[in-house]
């Protein structure tokens, strides 16, 4: 062809399921709460998260720049020792980037000429939700220890799963505050739609799928209650 465009368009709801991704956070959920003994202690905290890297161009518009995007989250665990425990997280996730339509390029009235548009599960806001494995080493001669976590979660509403990791530390007693960094990984779904045009005229349209692989990082401050 002789020249190529690309349109808008990454940022329309796919009407069914892309990835089944909740299975294994399910299954992972279900083997805890059956494992769990009855001498666990429970914790409950609260979270406020600065996203970096967020694929506000995977979940809008692909022409987009990436969002300012933050989290809210609860946390609900509990601690088999004074080293493991488990912690489920819910979150909600907003952006505060306006989204930015890309509209089709303007097609040549002579000549050979195509555009790409593309389709993913659509933006923000969403929930997700995720069950991690923590390891601590709270020293009771010191007021502040480091943790570490690894787990499995998903965007519900997008159907798509995501690995984490990540760590911090923790200060204090009973009320204790928690600053830490997570890295997401996960692989975003998408339709590509290639129309070709000889003389301004369609001449072929062909639609692909395939995804795209994406990392964001989070930046937490928290408060939790724990005995």
């Amino acid at each position: 062809m002789g020249s190529t465009g690309r349109g808008g368009g990454f940022g329309r709801e796919r009407g069914r399921s892309r990835s089944g991704g909740s299975g294994p956070l399910l299954v992972a959920l279900a083997v805890l709460a059956l494992a769990t003994p009855l001498t666990a202690q429970p914790v409950v905290g609260i979270g406020l998260t600065r996203i970096s890297n967020a694929p506000q161009a995977l979940f809008d518009v692909d022409d987009c720049p990436g969002a300012n995007a933050w989290s809210g989250e609860g946390v609900l665990g509990l601690r088999f020792s004074r080293i493991v425990s488990v912690e489920t997280t819910t979150a909600y996730n907003w952006s505060n980037t306006n989204t930015c339509i890309v509209g089709p390029p303007t097609v040549p009235p002579t000549g050979e000429f195509s555009f790409s548009t593309f389709e993913t599960p659509g933006g923000y806001p969403f929930v997700s939700s995720d069950a991690r494995l923590v390891f601590e080493s709270p020293d009771p001669r010191s007021s502040f220890w480091l943790r570490a976590f690894g787990g499995y979660g998903v965007m519900w509403p997008k159907s798509i799963g995501y690995w984490l990791a990540g760590g911090g530390l923790v200060f204090g007693g009973q009320l204790q505050t928690i600053i830490e960094a997570e890295w997401n990984w996960f692989s975003v779904p998408f339709d590509q739609t290639t129309l070709s045009f000889v003389d301004g005229a369609l001449v072929s349209t062909d639609v692909t799928s395939g995804s795209r692989s994406h990392s964001m990082f989070r930046l937490r401050a928290g408060f939790r209650l724990s005995p």
